[in-house]
């Protein structure tokens, strides 16, 4: 994965995501204890869309389908950023697809903690952990490999993730 030249800072190794109410609806993210972005998810479900900010930007996330299963990225001046497409029918696993990567996120199962794994086409580049079953905290582990992911696409990973959660 490479990072497009210009583009805001990637992320580095570990990143805490954090609820900011209880109904769900907001996460902070941060990096060392330091905010770097949050992530707004819309108060219904059946919508599924939401925000993801960084320091610097703000990006609409939008279902491209009727079937719940595409999902875009957009900058607020309309560029396109990111598309997530469910594999497989279960909702368990998509991919994301962005700058000519190909991610694949998918629910680990029978984990001891829900676990979703990031895949590029050759290895294991990652992972978001529930911290445990009862709790919405998250952590984000990202391998050296994939340091330079832009912060946007983490964020729209981890939106991905809560998706992914909030039909179960």
């Amino acid at each position: 994965m490479s990072r497009a030249p210009g583009r805001i800072p990637a992320m580095t190794g570990k990143l805490k995501v954090v609820p900011l109410n209880l109904l769900n609806l907001e996460y902070e993210l941060r990096e060392n204890g330091v905010p770097i972005g949050s992530i707004v998810r819309t108060p219904l479900q059946v919508l599924e869309k939401g925000t993801v900010r960084t320091e610097h930007r703000e990006y609409a996330v939008l279902r491209e389908s009727v079937t719940r299963s595409k999902y875009l990225l957009h900058g607020a001046d309309g560029t396109f950023r990111a598309r997530a497409r469910r594999k497989g029918s279960t909702g368990a696993a998509y991919r994301i697809l962005f700058d000519g990567s190909d991610v694949l996120l998918k629910k680990k199962v029978l984990a001891g903690r829900e676990t979703y794994l990031l895949t590029d086409a050759s290895s294991p580049i990652g992972s978001i952990v529930r911290e445990n079953l009862n709790s919405r905290r998250m952590t984000v582990e990202l391998a050296d490999s994939a340091s330079a992911t832009p912060r946007e696409i983490i964020l729209f990973m981890v939106w991905v993730v809560l998706l992914i959660h909030g039909r179960e």
